[in-house]
């Protein structure tokens, strides 16, 4: 298992079940020789993934390269079931799994759509790439939950003005430092109570917000009670260029405005960089009404609609409103009650 397989987790579990399996091995890359160019697992992620394979227990016996962690988890599991209590596990496991138990839709993982037809029936037909070829779906309806230039690009053929509106919103590349220190002997006495702070641009700083982890997710600091967990975002729209310095340079300029800002926090135990290329919309002057010309040409398109960051609101909360908003819009075009 590696960051890039752990989408398909769940697949291929069900796979295996399919299949009729007895055992399946989960297997934790360690990245070294040919491997050395795959991403590992975080920690928090391994977690999650063992408590994943333990719930597929019941129905496909289990074992792991992580088998004492994998045994902990096990223990751990069976002493909160006898107190009648459920474990606290992390978004990466709960939030997917919810989603598609609610939804009972069927999820592809590893799969890029490259065009929009549409059907003589008035649906529409997805032109998708997989690992193993082309693959085509006919659909009623399709709602767009991508990033305003991908979604610009699968309207191009369809909409006359659409396009140009999506293309025309703005984004800003971000990097994520996320570091852990050990609470035994960081300088954390000066850190806030609070979930983090923001940092405006005319402070002149290149981190512009920070994320007291341990404080903000009650599940991590129990996950880690002996560390504390802070991430800092670096990259304002137009600051790009800080983006290409190594990690090494990221995380040092997170601790020293951090050191400004807070008082010295000592040296990180652990650290980690995740880029987001062109990963947050900017909402510009004259967006609301963008977004009203966008809507007014997509309404030509009947089944078809658009959701996401790029709208309304950048946030998890905003986005599922936009999607919810975008499924009752289809649902009630084709006169299907909500």
């Amino acid at each position: 298992m590696t960051r890039s397989s752990l989408p398909d987790l769940a697949d291929i579990a069900a796979l295996v079940k399919r299949e009729g399996a007895m055992l399946w091995s989960g297997f934790v890359l360690v990245p070294t020789g040919r491997g050395a160019g795959l991403e590992p697992l975080t920690p928090d992620e391994i977690e999650d993934v063992l408590h994943f394979l333990y719930d597929c227990g019941p129905v496909i016996a289990t074992t792991t390269t992580e088998g004492h962690h994998f045994r902990r988890v096990a223990l751990q599991r069976a002493i909160l079931a006898r107190h009648g209590e459920e474990p606290e596990l992390g978004p990466l496991y709960g939030l997917p799994l919810a989603v598609a138990q609610s939804c009972g839709a069927r999820a592809l993982t590893g799969t890029t759509v490259r065009a929009l037809e549409r059907t003589a029936s008035g649906g529409w037909r997805v032109q998708a790439a997989t690992a193993d070829g082309p693959l085509l779906l006919s659909a009623d309806a399709v709602i767009l939950a991508v990033p305003a230039f991908a979604a610009a690009d699968l309207l191009g053929p369809h909409a006359p003005a659409a396009p140009t509106e999506l293309s025309a919103i703005p984004y800003g590349s971000t990097a994520v430092v996320t570091m852990a220190f050990a609470r035994d002997r960081a300088g954390l006495a000066g850190l806030p109570s609070g979930n983090g702070f923001l940092v405006p641009p005319v402070d002149g700083h290149t981190v512009k917000a920070a994320t007291f982890l341990s404080n903000k997710w009650g599940w991590q600091a129990k996950a880690a009670p002996d560390l504390f967990l802070l991430r800092a975002s670096i990259g304002r729209a137009g600051e790009e260029h800080l983006l290409d310095r190594p990690d090494r340079h990221l995380v040092r300029t997170a601790l020293n405005d951090l050191h400004h800002a807070v008082g010295p926090v000592g040296e990180p135990v652990a650290a980690r960089v995740t880029r987001w290329d062109r990963g947050l919309p900017q909402y510009t002057v004259g967006h609301t009404a963008r977004l009203a010309r966008i809507r007014d040409d997509i309404a030509g398109l009947p089944g078809l609609e658009v959701c996401g960051a790029a709208y309304e609101g950048v946030g998890i909360a905003a986005c599922v409103a936009t999607g919810l908003a975008a499924a009752e819009r289809v649902l009630d075009r084709a006169g299907v009650p909500g």
